[in-house]
């Protein structure tokens, strides 16, 4: 599967901007990367850039009658025939009464692309059966996320894989007018990408800020002494929090995203350190110690962590600078278990044997 991920990245890439009309034209180095290797808009988000375009595709061919959308439908089960194939779906949809009619619609294939489960914390959810201490973590994912698909293959015997591999995101916004909401919006890679820097409650950097996610999330956890020793969290700890902080130049690289967070209220712009040491409720002696620091590595070409790619480092004069700062905290991303498929995104049984006429995409799917 990964073989098949990484030999086709690029001409799915090819597929969005030629086929679907996304402009993906600066390549960016973020969290995680030793290259510049991620496909951005010159202006926009590109996850916003790619759902709208290709729901604009996907709108065409509904004029054209080629698809139907069904909108406030809920599948509930498969239908199979004799043999075990998948012919269709039994759905309940609320008609123009505001009555639930169930109905059956039959296709020669049915693609599940459902999502994950990282929002669903009832008792027996999936997120409790294989990661009960992510259980009170926040999540960016949306409250679909409840692994219904999951179910639905398994009720045709689909097989599962890697249901324990819940990637947890080191930076969602701390909302500061909802605080506990359990979801949360992400602070993309790009954040970091262009220079913002992570820094803890004693004023202190502690990471490469471009790592990967599950390196940038342990050095979060390692703030806690029970996951330095077990690795694992304890579920009755609180979550810690963190302030993301750009440059004006930083802020300038992320723009759209940036004007998007700050129009939330998830962003602050603040003018000169002295303001940024009182809105993190430190001394302003260490702040400036943490940044002139930041400074000093960024002229060197490295730091103590082994960062070697610095973008929108702060001007000399920090009593000038423009900050962008915001609170930030580990979040549940993305479930890469999930259902068991092969390399053409049919779904296996339990025995690696393809269930005809069964596929699956995305997050609802396993094993990468």
């Amino acid at each position: 599967l990964i073989e098949t991920l990484v030999e086709n990245s690029e001409s799915a890439v090819r597929w969005l901007i030629e086929r679907v009309g996304v402009d993906l034209s600066v390549l960016a180095q973020l969290g995680g990367h030793g290259h510049k290797r991620t496909h951005r808009p010159r202006s926009g988000m590109v996850g916003a850039e790619i759902i709208y375009n290709i729901q604009r595709a996907v709108k065409s061919y509904e004029k054209s009658g080629m698809v139907k959308i069904m909108m406030d439908t809920r599948v509930t089960a498969l239908k199979k025939k004799n043999d075990g194939a998948v012919v269709g779906v039994e759905v309940v949809s609320k008609a123009e009464d505001g009555k639930n009619k169930t109905l059956t619609v039959m296709a020669p294939n049915v693609i599940l692309a459902t999502g994950g489960f990282a929002s669903d914390r009832s008792h027996g959810s999936y997120l409790e059966k294989y990661r009960p201490e992510l259980m009170k973590m926040p999540a960016t994912a949306g409250e679909f996320s409840t692994g219904d698909g999951i179910t639905l293959g398994t009720s045709v015997g689909a097989g599962l894989v890697d249901m324990e591999k819940v990637q947890v995101h080191p930076t969602g916004w701390v909302d500061p007018s909802d605080p506990t909401n359990p979801g949360k919006i992400l602070a993309g890679e790009l954040m970091r990408g262009v220079g913002g820097i992570v820094i803890n409650r004693d004023g202190n950097r502690f990471c490469n800020e471009l790592g990967t996610r599950a390196y940038v999330t342990d050095k979060m956890f390692s703030h806690d002494p029970h996951y330095i020793k077990t690795k694992k969290w304890n579920i009755t700890n609180e979550i810690p929090t963190f302030s993301l902080v750009l440059s004006a130049s930083a802020a300038e690289g992320a723009k759209k995203h940036v004007d998007h967070y700050l129009n939330k209220g998830l962003l602050k712009k603040i003018e000169g350190l002295e303001d940024l040491a009182k809105w993190m409720n430190l001394p302003l002696s260490k702040v400036k110690e943490t940044v002139e620091q930041y400074q000093r590595d960024a002229k060197d070409g490295r730091d103590q962590w082994g960062k070697t790619s610095f973008s929108g480092v702060p001007i000399d004069n920090l009593m000038d600078e423009t900050f962008f700062a915001g609170t930030v905290t580990p979040v549940l991303h993305y479930c890469m278990g999930g259902l068991t498929i092969n390399q053409e995104g049919n779904v296996l049984d339990e025995n690696q044997q393809v269930i005809s006429g069964l596929h699956a995409a995305g997050e609802v799917s396993g094993g990468v």
